[in-house]
């Protein structure tokens, strides 16, 4: 083997050696997973009381859904008006659109009664027109 082969041998290894760390540096950290839950907490105040209504906020143990959810029109005016109108509702947890084994079934939440009160009677009124053009 002559000299110009053994360079060019010594060149492909060391590339192939920076490529190979490379990879791996980029496998490892594609595939590590950050130490957060699958679902975002809703508000939650120190007070533990609605600012709309100033009743305490209930606990509750809710199911997580994943996949990609398909809103419409209404979901869609209802989520426009919630912090205004009635913040603590939580009607649905959202655990984003990979499920594997380590991700929670539920979550405790934290919700106010007289919100979900409201989104409902808000919603009855959105499907009866009740509402102005802006929020459709």
């Amino acid at each position: 083997m002559n000299r110009t082969d053994r360079i060019g041998r010594t060149r492909y290894g060391i590339a192939l050696a920076i490529g190979l760390l490379m990879l791996s540096t980029f496998i490892a950290s594609a595939t590590a997973v950050p130490d957060v839950p699958h679902s975002p907490a809703p508000p939650q105040h120190d007070s533990l009381k609605c600012e709309i209504h100033h009743v305490g906020l209930v606990e509750e143990n809710m199911h997580i859904a994943y996949g990609l959810p398909a809103f419409n029109e209404q979901a869609m005016a209802a989520m426009r008006v919630q912090d205004s109108l009635f913040p603590h509702a939580v009607p649905y947890l959202l655990g984003g659109c990979v499920i594997d084994e380590n991700s929670p079934k539920s979550r405790i939440i934290h919700y106010c009664p007289i919100c979900r009160v409201a989104r409902d009677a808000w919603l009855k009124g959105y499907e009866a027109g009740a509402h102005p053009e802006e929020d459709r």
